[in-house]
């Protein structure tokens, strides 16, 4: 086990820097964890900049070839690009924060350079108030039936992240396949770009009453909204997890380290596991291995150019348009 950093030097600068930078989705688990971080730690100022995961991943890239440092901390929606940052030098070790080794294995690169502090599971988020839990679908696969035309939507592949995740899963899983996902647009459904948030409103709203959607973001509405329901379907749990890592060319990397630390402190990790989606990551925890309806993919292992091209395989048997137009066309994940 490599020995810690010198800790108190790292507060101590952390507070003369006083301030930082943090790219992050516009994800609900953000501002619970700021306002715990900024009870801890008053004198660090955190500025986010709140970007889909995709578009995050582009601007560190354009940040990068224009030789400016603006993001301290960054998490993406795709694991594929903190490969590829991680190849480029772009990323700082994290493995001799002190809170490291209270991260199991399976929640970090072997190499020491991020680590997921978030993970959700895919199942279905549905209006009660439209479809009783007794209508609502078990499964994936019955979404194609005339009686759902209409009531269903989606995040559409090209919109990476999340959308190409679910995609991606569709196209593997041999109870849907290409298939399914041709088959999907006899129900018209409503495919949104980007976020998951327009989705989660859509629900809310009654929009379309149905949605493969995240067990994170059903856990934040469903204290608000007591009529949107979650529930899992018969193909399994799609697992995305959702990693952090630290700019190696930092303006501010005192400041940065607290924060990466905090996030994977106790203290944080307990505050998280409090609205009871994912896979509790602390300590001696099995995580997906351990759930035997758990769906993994491999996400690092796709290319950009593979991405693109299933991206748009997807989107053109969905009849819906090979990109949406306001996203960059040379995006790169």
């Amino acid at each position: 086990m490599k020995s810690t950093i010198d800790w108190k030097n790292t507060l101590a600068w952390a507070r003369r820097e006083g301030t930082l930078t943090w790219y992050v989705g516009p994800n609900p688990v953000t501002p619970v964890l700021l306002k715990a971080f900024n009870r801890r730690f008053p004198w660090i100022k955190v500025k986010t900049v709140a970007l889909d995961g995709p578009v995050i991943s582009e601007r560190f890239y354009e940040d990068k070839e224009a030789r400016r440092e603006v993001a301290d901390v960054l998490c993406v929606g795709s694991g594929q690009s903190l490969v590829d940052f991680k190849r480029h030098g772009w990323l700082s070790p994290l493995d001799r924060l002190p809170s490291w080794e209270d991260i199991p294995g399976w929640a970090k690169d072997p190499a020491g350079f991020f680590y997921y502090y978030i993970n959700s599971r895919f199942g279905l988020m549905y209006n009660s108030l439209m479809v009783s839990p007794q209508e609502a679908p078990r499964s994936y696969a019955e979404l194609i039936k005339p009686k759902w035309k209409g009531k269903v939507a989606l995040i559409h592949p090209t919109s990476r992240g999340m959308g190409l995740r679910f995609f991606q899963f569709a196209a593997s899983h041999p109870k849907l396949g290409w298939r399914w996902i041709e088959k999907l647009r006899q129900v018209e459904p409503l495919v949104l770009y980007m976020a998951g948030g327009p989705l989660t409103t859509l629900v809310i709203e009654g929009g379309r009453p149905v949605a493969p959607h995240r067990d994170m973001e059903a856990a934040f509405v469903a204290r608000e909204h007591p009529h949107v329901k979650f529930k899992w379907v018969d193909e399994g749990r799609l697992v995305q997890f959702i990693p952090l890592a630290v700019n190696s060319r930092a303006r501010h990397p005192n400041a940065a380290r607290v924060l990466a630390n905090w996030v994977m402190s106790e203290e944080a990790r307990r505050l998280l596991e409090s609205y009871g989606y994912g896979y509790p990551i602390r300590r001696g925890s099995k995580g997906p291995a351990a759930d035997s309806k758990a769906w993994l993919q491999a996400t690092e292992s796709f290319k950009p150019g593979e991405s693109h091209e299933f991206a748009a395989k997807a989107a053109k048997l969905l009849r819906m348009g090979e990109y949406d137009p306001t996203i960059p066309p040379n995006i790169r994940f």
